[in-house]
């Protein structure tokens, strides 16, 4: 049985103990332990090919470990197909957008709320009703009757995460979320990522974007060739050695380090006093992005409030988004 606290007293809601995934002679995934509390935003960063959406994989089903074991809320993980690991109450976005083509938005989301709801198994019309209020939520409803061809990449990306949102899951996985985002498009979907996490939900999120995983993580577990490097806060992970040799090399390091009376706070880049960049759980004042950012109110199927409170969020290191022009886009040449 897994362990029911973590190091700081909040309950597990997933560890994982020397997972290890094989595909013959490569081990993509290599020992991995980790916790992730419930209510975190926890951070998974890592060179290309480090085994980062193995993990994904193996967490949602779609992959089986090849040793160690992986608990969901105590309950063991391996082997259960997608669809049981849906229902327990774990959702997932994909680096690959795959939405149903020929369908239109809300209908996508409805089958995101027919068989991914750990509950009850709706039906149609209620499948309908629950994507028209989690589009409402996320600020799609404009788009609800339009074809997935009419939609642009920040949409369709808006898209997979009310299909997730719409299961109504307690475990929310991000693969890569941020990437091929407009600056304006990341600085709302961070918006939404905090809004999502106040309502409750535990937050696994894969990414390159080291400004992104500063900005939102409460810790970050590294990995490098299917091993785990470190576990920590993301000011003390973007610190250590090994990280900047593995992965964020000496250029980033000299970047995140700001003298005494520099402009912004330790880990935030000397051009970047302003942004996006408040703490998790921080409303903040200059950090409102603009568009629709969604609806005021409890995310559907949620009570909400359960997310880490502010005071335990990173105290140092918040980095906000560069202020790129519209015409670039967050992960192209992004990566450290």
């Amino acid at each position: 049985m897994a362990t029911s606290r973590t190091h700081e007293g909040r309950a597990v809601i997933l560890q994982a103990r020397g997972l290890t995934r094989r595909f013959g002679g490569v081990v993509a995934v290599d020992r991995v332990d980790f916790s992730v509390a419930e209510g975190e935003i926890f951070g998974v960063i890592g060179p290309n090919g480090a085994g980062k959406t193995t993990l994904m994989n193996l967490i949602s089903g779609l992959d089986t470990p090849t040793a160690g074991a992986l608990f969901f809320r105590g309950r063991p993980l391996a082997g259960l197909p997608p669809h049981r690991v849906a229902r327990l109450g774990i959702a997932r976005t994909f680096q690959i957008m795959r939405p149903f083509v020929g369908m239109t938005v809300r209908e996508n989301v409805a089958i995101g709320a027919r068989f991914g709801n750990p509950a009850r198994v709706l039906s149609m019309p209620q499948a309908l009703a629950r994507a028209d209020e989690v589009l409402a939520w996320v600020g799609m409803q404009h788009r609800a009757d339009h074809e997935i061809g009419t939609l642009t990449t920040g949409e369709r990306k808006r898209l997979e995460l009310a299909r997730a949102l719409a299961a109504e899951p307690q475990l929310l996985l991000l693969d890569e979320v941020m990437s091929g985002l407009l600056p304006r498009e990341a600085s709302e979907m961070m918006a939404l990522i905090r809004r999502i996490n106040g309502q409750g939900v535990t937050v696994v999120l894969v990414e390159h974007v080291m400004r992104v995983v500063m900005t939102l993580c409460h810790r970050v577990l590294v990995l490098h060739h299917g091993k785990p490097i470190t576990v920590g806060r993301p000011t003390e992970v973007a610190a250590d050695p090994a990280v900047i040799g593995a992965y964020l090399g000496e250029r980033y390091a000299r970047r995140a380090a700001v003298p005494a009376g520099g402009a912004g706070s330790a880990g935030t880049p000397p051009d970047d006093a302003g942004g996006v960049g408040a703490p998790p759980g921080q409303a903040g004042g200059a950090d409102a992005p603009r568009g629709d950012t969604g609806s005021a109110g409890a995310l559907p199927g949620h009570a909400g409030g359960a997310g880490i409170p502010p005071g335990d969020a990173p105290s140092v290191g918040a980095r906000p988004i560069d202020p790129l022009t519209d015409t670039e886009r967050v992960g192209e040449g992004d990566a450290p």
